[in-house]
């Protein structure tokens, strides 16, 4: 590269024709010709004029590229600025933190860390599908290939992610406050009321302080001072009102539950106490699901209530509740539960079996009677409206019950139980058992190992 070359590149980066350089030189345009084209040479002062007129070094203008050189001067030049800016706006950064009041603090925060957490899930949304990809595109590698692929994988894109999500939130960050930070220096005027026994009269002057060096700290944009904090808000806002619709709709059947259980709990006035306990109870519980539902309400769709109201209405909700529940637990206490005496309450199926050796049985509410019956006889009492079998197994005898009954006959039982206050599950059932108290030891014993070992 010589002086003819570098010249002509320098005079075009700085969109000079050969008439302007040649009037900057003192020069005709033909003088500057032959030096671009290398049949003439300038002389010394016009060669110094060219390196103060370009800014270039003497020796890289006549021997060196001169390209080369701009262009690593430029990414030096490029290097320096983003560390200059980056330090500059850390310091900005700290100060305008510092000088901010408690109120704006916890909105920065609060916004960075939304910032944060939105970027976090996209990367992690894009980081599992990408997950998928690549399970799908690399599964027919042996295992410790796969693994050793999937590794690197998995770091390259944590060093992008980290090193994108850091670039964009410092320049949300830029964008979002330090643009817009101005530094309000608003001097007090203040009379000193010394000066004026010092001074004489025609002498005093007004004398400008600043109470407090620390600057009044403006961050947002005037123009569009709350857009950000509003669409962050709005979004939140949104998604919890998803959430609080998906939370309404179990409060909307349980709704309709209590209704039903308010209509049916007269089927149960005969009780009394339990009754009047139950029906005070039921209303509480659904004047309790309205206030809830009124306020889910009115959150979804942007409705104002009466608090006053709902308060009030809440608060007769748990005093109904709280008599409710004391009236029906005094009601209850003189309620029995039904036991196989009750014989004439089940349905009695009967089994007779020889004894064998390792008999045993898989099942509660066993009663064993002695009685002269060298063999065992099983009595089932269940439900009368729902049948019973005996299953022998090689290890154990169960008992299994057929759920295809009629509902409104159970329903109409257990109301007439409740009535006659007695209380018994549905599918509750007991087992008699009648043999020899050496046959009745041998069972028990079976059947003890045998939940043991279960």
């Amino acid at each position: 590269m010589n002086l003819s070359d570098n010249l002509k590149r320098i005079r075009k980066e700085h969109n000079l024709s050969q008439e302007e350089l040649a009037e900057k030189l003192g020069v005709s345009r033909q003088s500057v010709s032959k030096w671009e084209s290398g049949t003439a040479f300038p002389e010394m002062d016009k060669v110094i004029q060219i390196c103060k007129i370009f800014n270039v070094n003497m020796d890289d203008l006549m021997n060196q590229d001169i390209k080369a050189i701009n262009n690593t001067r430029e990414a030096k030049s490029n290097i320096n600025k983003v560390i200059d800016d980056f330090f500059k706006n850390a310091v900005k950064l700290i100060n305008m933190f510092i000088n901010m009041k408690l109120s704006s603090k916890v909105k920065f925060l609060f916004e960075e860390a939304i910032i944060i957490l939105i970027l976090v899930c996209l990367f992690f949304f894009i980081g599992s599908l990408g997950e998928m990809v690549i399970y799908n595109i690399f599964d027919f590698l042996p295992h410790i290939v796969f693994r050793y692929i999937y590794g690197i994988l998995f770091a390259a894109y944590l060093v992008f992610a980290l090193l994108v999500a850091s670039v964009i939130f410092l320049k949300l960050l830029k964008i979002r406050y330090l643009d817009y930070i101005e530094l309000d220096y608003t001097p007090e005027v203040e009379d000193d009321k010394k000066e004026e026994k010092e001074v004489k009269e025609e002498d005093k002057k007004e004398k400008i302080e600043f109470k407090n060096n620390q600057p009044k700290i403006i961050i947002r944009d005037p123009k569009n001072e709350s857009v950000f904090i509003k669409g962050l808000l709005t979004m939140i806002k949104f998604i919890l009102k998803c959430f609080a619709l998906v939370f309404a709709v179990p409060l909307i059947c349980s709704l309709v539950g209590f209704i039903t259980c308010l209509i049916l709990s007269f089927a149960f006035i005969g009780t009394g106490f339990t009754f009047l306990g139950a029906l005070l109870g039921v209303v509480g519980l659904i004047l309790a699901n309205v206030v809830i539902l009124n306020i889910f309400y009115d959150f979804i769709f942007n409705h104002k209530s009466n608090k006053n109201v709902l308060a009030m209405s809440f608060l007769v909700a748990i005093i109904l509740g709280g008599i409710g529940l004391g009236v029906f637990m005094l009601g209850i206490k003189d309620f029995d539960l039904v036991t196989p005496e009750d014989r004439n309450l089940f349905n009695i199926t009967t089994y007779n079996l020889p004894l064998k050796d390792n008999v045993a049985f898989y099942a509660q509410n066993v009663n064993y009677i002695e009685s002269d019956n060298s063999d065992v006889k099983i009595e089932i009492l269940g439900d009368k409206y729902i049948e019973y079998d005996l299953i022998e197994d090689d290890k154990y005898l169960y008992v299994e019950y057929d759920a295809k009954y009629n509902v409104m006959d159970i329903v109409r039982e257990q109301i007439k139980l409740i009535n006659n206050k007695k209380i018994s599950s549905v599918d509750n059932y007991f087992i008699n058992v009648y043999t020899t108290k050496s046959n009745i030891e041998k069972i028990k014993e079976n059947s003890e190992n045998l939940h043991i070992r279960n």
